[in-house]
């Protein structure tokens, strides 16, 4: 009788656990912010959500993984910007995706990918940002002043109602759990906050952890002005450390003497393709190279991987710092599709050697 009772206990057991497990989100968020704070309209799928030029927009519940995103500057000197925005992950999970406007040495914008999370029910909204939600253009939600204009309850039940009967050695047994396990319910209404999280004075940018003045980038713990770098991986201009690999100059010691060898640069650059953007293929190479040396060679093979000049320009730049044969690397300029960014590259060269 006792195992009777223990093996129902374990049974049911299970069943709690495996109800409470909750779901992946089935939406995601996507945030734009300008760098240097030109304000901008942002059309996703054709539809213009601010009909207010702002400095940070943001647009929740989105259901899909891609959209067609296009950023129209107030200043109409300024080119629009037009981006196919990835929301989900390589497994498809949602995420809560944020995208920088940055400006290079000519002046020219660009939209760069700047950092993602797995999209969460309750995740904080970003502070100085207009919120809206995906299919409510110009019906904006939350202010950049940190006000909410609207009042809504959501109920997210995990799991349904269900019964059970066991009937073990003659010894019967009835088991009814009721429905809505797991169910939370969340209401938010008109307030005003400040602070945030991820934007200005808070979390993620400008004065509090990822951006300026905080925690990964100007003044803060990694970087000195930018995504999650400034030229380089984690530092200013290299790898790890200034300039290259993990130390000063190169691979791992301050010198790059043998380059990858072309089984493992074969793997590599399987690896790179593999992803489906521009910026998430450069983000992969410059991470291979901060752990390996390569040839001139391999590293134009591996930027011919990439279509846009200005991730082309990036990755060029960040990998002569691992390159073993630097005599060689004149010839990254052929890379370049454009003249102008192929006289850049020869003034980096010339930087460099000076």
């Amino acid at each position: 009788m006792k195992k009777i009772t223990l093996l129902l206990i374990m049974l049911v057991a299970g069943i709690f656990t495996a109800q409470a497990q909750p779901t992946p989100f089935p939406t995601g968020n996507l945030t734009i912010f300008s760098e240097d704070g030109s304000p901008f309209f942002l059309i996703l799928n054709g539809q213009r959500y601010n009909d207010k030029a702002q400095t940070n927009v943001r647009i929740e519940m989105l259901p899909n993984p891609y959209y067609d995103c296009k950023i129209v500057f107030a200043n109409g000197r300024i080119p629009t910007i037009s981006k196919n925005i990835q929301i989900a992950d390589m497994d498809d999970t949602m995420q809560d995706v944020t995208y920088r406007i940055k400006k290079d040495k000519k002046g020219r914008r660009f939209l760069r990918f700047y950092s993602q999370v797995p999209a969460a029910q309750n995740i904080v909204r970003p502070n100085n940002c207009a919120v809206y939600h995906y299919g409510e253009p110009n019906d904006m939600y939350v202010g950049p002043d940190g006000t909410i204009y609207h009042e809504e309850t959501v109920t997210t039940t995990y799991g349904d109602g269900f019964g059970m009967n066991v009937n073990v050695g003659g010894v019967g047994m009835s088991v009814n759990v009721p429905g809505g396990m797991g169910s939370t319910t969340t209401t938010t209404t008109t307030t005003t906050t400040t602070g945030g999280t991820y934007s200005n004075g808070g979390g993620y940018n400008n004065g509090g952890n990822y951006n300026n003045g905080g925690g990964y980038n100007n003044g803060g713990n990694y970087n000195n002005g930018g995504g999650y770098n400034n030229g380089g991986n984690y530092n200013n201009g290299g790898g790890y450390n200034n300039g290259g690999g993990y130390n000063n100059g190169g691979g791992y010691d301050n010198s790059c003497r043998m380059a990858m060898n072309s089984a493992d640069f074969q793997d590599a650059l399987t690896t790179i393709k593999g992803s489906s953007f521009d910026d998430t293929r450069e983000s992969t190479a410059k991470q291979i190279l901060s752990s390996h040396c390569m040839s001139t060679d391999q590293i134009i093979t591996m930027i011919k991987v990439l279509n846009y000049e200005d991730n082309k320009m990036s990755l060029a730049k960040y990998a002569y710092n691992y390159c073993v044969d630097k005599k060689n690397y004149f010839k990254v300029a052929n890379s370049f599709t454009y003249d102008a960014s192929k006289q850049e590259m020869n003034e980096f060269l010339q930087s460099q050697r000076n």
